[in-house]
């Protein structure tokens, strides 16, 4: 399990041999790297006996998923906002787009991450993934892990979908990516996880993408944007807005509710 730890760690020592990690797609995988190891370090502290310093490597690995991703929130949700004025053909909808687009990019300011303390974050997880002991887990002990996981899933996330809360279908998603990297990164390594990961990834994209639009709505909240500044843009250019929030949510609601579904009824049938 170390070595996949190491090998996993690979997009983070790259990027501390190299400049200021500035490039968006450096940026991104970084971050897959981040939730990767993470899914690994999890894995190993719940089927684990052994006293190696998980939480501290995790706690380093959150410290940096927290500095990178107010940068990645903001591009995202003006990406869907430019998008959406790009495609609107009504032109008072399209001008209500262009003026909160606007305002979110006067009014948002990336949360302050200190460079020189993200690198010494990423310097000391690589140090600390080299020193770990090694450690084996038997093929059969991943494998009713992993069962085990999704089947807790299967249990209980309809709850999420049901209530369509934000907070709650985040949640969800998280357990979702975490289980899919588990999977993936085992069946890469020549674990036969018996776990198909496709429609899981698609199930974790889906609500990624209620995500995006629950981050959007907190952005453009009072939260976000002070009163002041909220009360230049009228009533129906901020509802205009909501509505299609509102519409796109609903979308990938629906669709991830049929994926999960889905899923969960195959992943039964292969249990029985």
């Amino acid at each position: 399990m170390t070595t996949l730890l190491t090998i996993n760690a690979e997009p983070i020592r790259e990027w501390l041999k190299g400049g200021e990690l500035d490039d968006e797609k450096q940026i991104h995988r970084v971050r897959v790297c981040i939730k990767k190891l993470r899914s690994l370090l999890k894995l190993i502290r719940d089927l684990s006996d052994s006293d190696m310093p998980v939480t501290t490597i995790n706690d380093h690995l959150k410290s940096m998923s927290q500095c990178l991703s107010g940068q990645r929130d903001h591009d995202v949700v003006c990406g869907i906002l430019r998008a959406k004025v790009a495609k609107e053909e009504d032109v008072a909808h399209r001008e209500s787009f262009v003026l909160i687009q606007r305002l979110l990019d006067q009014a948002y300011q990336t949360p302050g991450s200190d460079p020189a303390q993200l690198r010494r974050s990423g310097q000391v997880v690589v140090a600390m993934i080299e020193e770990l002991p090694s450690i084996r887990l038997s093929r059969k002990k991943l494998a009713e892990y992993l069962s085990a996981k999704t089947g807790k899933i299967c249990k209980k996330g309809h709850k999420a979908l049901d209530k369509a809360d934000c907070v709650q279908l985040h949640k969800l998603r998280k357990k979702i990516k975490t289980l899919f990297y588990q999977v993936r990164i085992l069946s890469d390594a020549g674990f036969d996880m018996d776990l198909p990961t496709k429609k899981l990834k698609k199930l974790g994209n889906r609500l990624g993408r209620i995500h995006d639009y629950c981050v959007l709505e907190k952005m453009l909240g009072e939260s976000g944007i002070n009163k002041s500044t909220r009360e230049k843009i009228q009533p129906a250019d901020w509802q205009r807005v909501q509505d299609y929030i509102d519409a796109q949510r609903q979308k990938y609601l629906t669709q991830s509710d049929k994926l999960y579904r889905k899923w969960c009824r195959q992943q039964n049938r292969d249990a029985g």
